[in-house]
């Protein structure tokens, strides 16, 4: 896999760097996926560099000024690149991998590289960053390396059950959940009383 040497890219701090690659055997789905991937990013507010690739391998590097915007777009674009394969027919054969890291496009690629298909990997920092404000399921990554064999450090990301369902429509955010769950429990409970004292 090769992309765009990352170290030639001007330095711009802070940034969070997004690198994605996904890899599929048909090579109509190999571009309807890189058009996608660059229109997830551009909506998300990141600018996209396109990848070079080899074989069927193809991807983006793309600079975000927060992590939690970069977040969302790796969820969204592992969601919805799902179901574009899942319309081909090809059902996991299409594979997405993310890497996420502050200002340093060589790390965002080492964990892209390391991740495996369907995930999405994060520094420490971004995975405190995006902690409440993304729907996901953080996991521990200690221990992993890298195809090179160099350990990574970080979190892997997953979309959780809720926003799968609800498709990260804005009031599936945690906080606003939080929220409505507190406004429910007020309400049972004005119930309640009003039931006892009638």
């Amino acid at each position: 896999m090769s992309d765009h040497d990352p170290a030639d890219r001007p330095a711009s701090n802070p940034t969070i760097v997004f690198a994605a690659s996904f890899t599929t055997p048909d090579p109509r789905l190999t571009e309807r996926c890189l058009v996608a991937m660059q229109a997830f990013v551009a909506r998300a507010g990141g600018e996209a560099v396109p990848g070079v690739a080899s074989g069927v391998t193809e991807g983006v590097i793309a600079q975000f000024g927060d992590a939690v915007s970069a977040a969302r777009c790796a969820v969204r674009a592992s969601v919805e690149l799902r179901k574009l394969s899942a319309q081909q027919g090809d059902r996991g054969a299409l594979a997405l991998h993310v890497g996420l890291a502050a200002g340093d496009p060589g790390e965002a690629v080492r964990l892209r590289d390391a991740a495996a298909p369907g995930e999405i990997l994060v520094t420490p920092k971004i995975g405190q960053a995006v902690e409440g404000q993304v729907d996901v399921e953080k996991v521990d990554i200690r221990g992993r390396r890298d195809p090179q064999g160099r350990p990574v450090e970080g979190f892997a990301l997953t979309p959780s059950l809720t926003g799968l369902v609800f498709r990260y429509m804005p009031w599936t955010t945690p906080g606003r959940r939080k929220f409505g769950l507190i406004v429910a429990a007020i309400l049972i409970v004005i119930g309640i009383l009003g039931m006892l004292f009638n």
